[in-house]
This record gives structure tokens, sequence and C-alpha cells, in this order.
């Protein structure tokens, strides 16, 4: 069975260690999220973790909101979730859900909105990719990631790509097809 922590999924590994499929945060004493790249990870060490920052946190220790904030956002399910995107004026805070697919330009990234709406955003598509939830969203190239929800197509006529909600094309990697095939449930 999966463990969620942060928007990364680990599945079990040997024993009671979990084997982590990206990378893995944790919250220190004072609530800073750091990043760690030690592999394997203990579920209940995780779990413990967690409750110590939310425990701290409740009883008036150093407050860190955007902690709070990323673990409130990880306990709703991934359609209900929102993430906070830099704008010209501040944040825009922007449901998942409503995200059909992110566009790498360089050191920026386009997400396009159901609603039409298309947004420049000043971080790389990596950093976009962690706070997206791995159980909606897919990355199909290096420069794209989907919303596997917005798929209406799949076509595989000079060259494999997918057509959006929105009738945008995007061109899936061959390295990523095997993948995406399996997540659509095609294969």
């Amino acid at each position: 069975m999966p463990v969620y922590f942060f928007g990364h999924q680990y599945l079990p590994g040997f024993g009671s260690r979990l084997q982590p499929l990206g990378k893995v945060n944790r919250v220190t004493n004072n609530g800073v999220i750091q990043s760690l790249k030690r592999a394997p990870v203990d579920s209940y060490d995780l779990r413990e973790a967690v409750n110590k920052a939310e425990r701290q946190m409740k009883q008036g220790g150093i407050i860190n909101h955007q902690a709070t904030t990323l673990i409130d956002n990880n306990r709703l399910p991934p359609e209900q979730q929102k993430v906070a995107l830099p704008g010209k004026e501040g944040y825009d805070f922007i449901p998942v859900a409503d995200i059909i697919y992110c566009q790498a330009s360089g050191s920026y990234t386009h997400l396009v909105l159901k609603n039409n709406q298309r947004l420049l955003v000043s971080k790389p598509l990596g950093e976009i990719e962690t706070l997206l939830p791995s159980s909606l969203f897919e990355r199909i190239h290096h420069s794209s990631i989907i919303n596997l929800t917005t798929v209406s197509q799949y076509r595989r006529t000079n060259g494999t790509y997918v057509v959006m909600l929105n009738g945008d094309e995007l061109v899936v990697s061959r390295s990523k097809k095997d993948r995406l095939m399996q997540l659509l449930g095609i294969n």
C-alpha cells in the first residue's frame, strides 16, 4: 500500500522500510522543511516526524505557516488541493484540479487551466512538479507534465501524443510512453 508524504509517493520495501519514489522532505524541530536524499525511509519514523512537528506547531513553538499549510493541504484529496504560485502582484492559489498541463519554457513554466487561462510562473518545471500530487499529474516529456484526468485522446500516428481537454496536442517521449499507457489503462 503506497504512503503519501508531502505529495510524494512511497511504496513498501523490505520489512517495515519504505522505498521512496520521489524526494523525501522532513520537518525539523523548528518547522522548516528540508530535503533529504536518504533511502530507505522507515514508515514509523516518517509518521512520528510529522506528528512531532504538528504538536510543536500547535503548542506555540516556532510556527512556520508554509509548513502548516503544506501539511493541511496534503491531507485533502488531490482534487481539493491548491497550489500557491508566484504571480505579478503576489501569489495565486490555483486548485490543482483546474490545471490541464504545465510546459517548460527555460526557467519559467506555462500553466494551462480549464478556464482557458494561461499563466507564466517564474519557477522551473521541476519545482512545479514537486508541488503537484503525483496521483493526478504525470510527466510525459522533459518539458511537459499533464493532469491525467484531462486527457481526451491518446494518439500513435506520426509519433505518440495526447490531446488534452482544451484540444492542445502534447508530445509523449518514448521513455514515458509505457508508463503513461499504464496510467491511462491502455496497457
